[in-house]
């Protein structure tokens, strides 16, 4: 008799349908331009929920955020940093990955990193490998979705400029950079 009242009170606390809806949005389409950010807030919440009910509430919840904080920081030491073009018919840019029907701008890649520039490395190599392609006049760095720049990447890209320059490929960064 006990375990099923305990069993009815904690059932409340078990939200299946938002963990079913989370898993969902990864696996249809937003799944693929948004997959990086909502896998690990699935894995997130599904480990939180066990977390409380083996451990305890107050226990998992710090666990939960334990490894929300961990979650977090894979992610903004990963940034994914995405090649874009124009999208026909409404002048936006967006991912070239999966669109057959978009195109590259002709010796001009535009790339734009989709988290904050908290790994120089990372952004630093992507840009690389876009101007060792045959032909290329100008890299652009298309920072509209960053909302921070570290200084290390500051200084990361100001050494990148000197190094495509060098190259007599010109570096952009439209709005911001000025040299």
């Amino acid at each position: 008799m006990l375990a099923a009242v305990v069993i009815a009170a904690v059932v409340e606390l078990v939200d299946l349908r938002s963990l079913v809806s989370l898993y969902r949005v990864f696996t249809r389409r937003l799944g693929q331009a948004y997959g990086v950010a909502v896998r690990p807030d699935f894995l997130s919440a599904l480990a939180a929920m066990l977390e409380v009910l083996v451990f305890d509430t107050l226990p998992g919840l710090f666990i939960g955020i334990g490894v929300s904080l961990l979650l977090l920081l894979h992610r903004s030491s990963r940034p994914v940093v995405s090649e874009v073009s124009e999208v026909p018919g409404n002048g936006d840019f967006a991912a070239l990955a999966g669109h057959p029907e978009r195109r590259r701008i002709a010796g001009v890649p535009v790339l734009r990193p989709r988290a904050s520039t908290a790994n120089a490395a990372r952004i630093r190599s992507a840009v690389r490998e876009a101007a060792a392609r045959e032909g290329m006049a100008a890299v652009v760095i298309d920072a509209e979705t960053v909302p921070f720049v570290a200084v290390s990447a500051v200084s990361m890209l100001d050494e990148l400029a000197d190094e495509l320059e060098a190259r007599r490929i010109r570096p952009l960064l439209p709005g911001t950079w000025a040299r």
